[in-house]
């Protein structure tokens, strides 16, 4: 088994001990894609901080899905049929993104006021096929100044 193999094995075994019960191939290649797009930009235009790619997996989308739990929790609880869900600070994509692939029915709304973050949360979201999935460039800046007036 190569570096590459371990990682995805590593990754599958710690979701499906603590996250879900079965990882889908689906979610795992779409959180895939979505690592590799921001690695392969990140190189680029600096969106979030990390050294190696297992890092980026296990520091930024295993820690965003650690909420997932909760999430699914409150909608059962509560028998929400389409949740919203807000990300402010949105940066690369954490925790929307890895929580939309296994949120699909979910609407989100991502509130970045980075110009280049906001191009990238767009790519990705295109690139992924995501419904349901907004973001909202600069909101924060106006909410300021309006704050300030």
């Amino acid at each position: 088994m190569d570096q590459n193999e371990l990682l995805q094995e590593k990754f599958k075994n710690f979701i499906e001990s603590f996250i879900v019960d079965e990882l889908k191939i689906e979610q795992h290649d779409q959180l895939m894609r979505f690592l590799q797009l921001l690695a392969e930009t990140n190189l680029i235009h600096n969106l979030v901080s990390f050294k190696t790619f297992e890092e980026l997996v296990f520091r930024h989308a295993v820690d965003s899905l650690c909420a997932l739990p909760i999430i699914n929790k409150i909608i059962k609880e509560k028998n929400i049929v389409s949740p919203a869900i807000v990300d402010v600070g949105s940066g690369g994509g954490f925790p929307a993104i890895p929580l939309k692939i296994f949120l699909p029915q979910s609407r989100f709304l991502l509130v970045e006021s980075v110009g280049k973050k906001c191009t990238f949360l767009k790519e990705a979201s295109a690139t992924l096929g995501f419904e349901k999935f907004a973001e909202l460039a600069g909101i924060l800046q106006l909410l300021t100044e309006t704050k300030k007036q």
